[in-house]
């Protein structure tokens, strides 16, 4: 029998979640306590605007409730329903997924640190990467954590200090990252999840969109028999 592991996921959350990740979220648990019910499974989430504040609270509960890891899960994200087994098999301290950006252009959060300007180098997972691969920083939005890294740090674990190279604020997920490369421990994303996983986002429709696409709607319309166009002059 496999040994017990008790397992937090760790949502920050504003007043509402994305029902596409609420759906994901039920999937996953319920997947993995069905395959894995020697494991426990339990869900925190924290409501609020700070998200330095959610996500040390939700740390600070999953360690009373003596979880062995933290998986912080974003409440704009989309993941696979076996997220919690990938992850806990890959056996790390702190393991994540390369999760999107939600803006355009879109890119990777994962990034190394250029040695000689301190600026971040976008690590791209691409359709070939697999496995895990080290890595200075990522987002937390889909990040497992061993529980004794916490122990291992002083607080605080999350905060959003000026960036001078940067020249702006720092996320508080990059100063955690800052933090364990700070304390040596090494950070991996797993690029075959993150093949996988989804970032929410927000888009304005605008007929330039419209008319980009309109070939293809065309040419679909046509090959099934039906017009691509009708105007009421046309008509008349």
């Amino acid at each position: 029998m496999d040994k017990k592991r008790i397992i937090s996921v760790c949502v920050p959350a504003r007043d509402e979640v994305h029902s596409d990740f609420a759906f994901d979220l039920v999937n996953a648990v319920a997947f993995h306590v069905a395959n894995h019910p020697n494991d426990a499974v339990n869900v925190n989430i924290s409501k609020g605007t700070l998200l330095v504040s959610q996500r040390s609270e939700l740390v600070m509960t999953a360690m009373e409730n003596n979880a062995d890891v933290v998986l912080f899960i974003d409440s704009d994200m989309r993941f696979p329903q076996d997220t919690i087994k990938q992850l806990l098999d890959r056996d790390l301290l702190v393991v994540a997924a390369n999760c999107p950006r939600r803006r355009m252009p879109v890119g990777p959060t994962a990034a190394n640190y250029d040695p000689e300007t301190q600026r971040k180098v976008p690590v791209y997972t691409g359709e070939h990467d697999t496995g895990v691969e080290q890595v200075d920083a990522v987002g937390t939005g889909v990040m497992m954590v061993d529980t004794n890294v916490f122990r291992a740090i002083e607080m605080p674990w999350f905060a959003t200090p000026w960036d001078v190279a940067a020249k702006g604020y720092m996320g508080e997920d990059i100063y955690f990252c800052k933090l364990l490369r700070d304390n040596s421990i090494p950070l991996y994303i797993d690029h075959d999840l993150s093949k996988h996983i989804g970032h929410i986002g927000t888009w304005e429709y605008k007929h330039q969109h419209t008319w980009a696409i309109r070939p293809q709607e065309d040419a679909y319309r046509a090959s099934i028999g039906l017009k691509t166009e009708l105007r009421k002059k046309d008509a008349a």
